[in-house]
């Protein structure tokens, strides 16, 4: 049997919320700083969620869109440039990577 001190407990709840807090302020500072991106993302431990608006009326159809275990491309035919391409900091697993157009918004999951 492990023996708490006491206010051990507080102790360790104080950290997480300061832990959550900071996590919070990071994602916040990053999507502030960076206000030229045309998308946003938000990240867990376990899940990113990207979000970028698309011209009305695009379609699935529309989209050229490359997942990889270790790069990401998201653009649309016919657009000079892409919405955003890139290496990912880590692997993705492909097979549970999606996306989908909703409201004239690119999400990516």
């Amino acid at each position: 049997m492990q023996l708490i001190k006491p206010g051990e407990r507080n102790r360790n709840k104080n950290r997480q919320v300061r832990r959550n807090r900071f996590q919070r302020q990071k994602a916040q500072l990053a999507n502030s700083l960076l206000p030229a991106l045309p998308y946003k993302w938000e990240q867990t431990l376990g899940d990113v969620d990207i979000t970028a608006p698309l011209p009305q009326g695009t379609r699935g159809k529309d989209m050229i869109v490359k997942i990889n275990k270790r790069s990401l491309s998201v653009a649309v035919k016919g657009e000079p440039a892409p919405i955003m391409s890139g290496e990912l900091c880590k692997e993705i697993k492909v097979e549970d990577s999606t996306w989908t157009i909703r409201e004239s918004f690119f999400h990516f999951l």
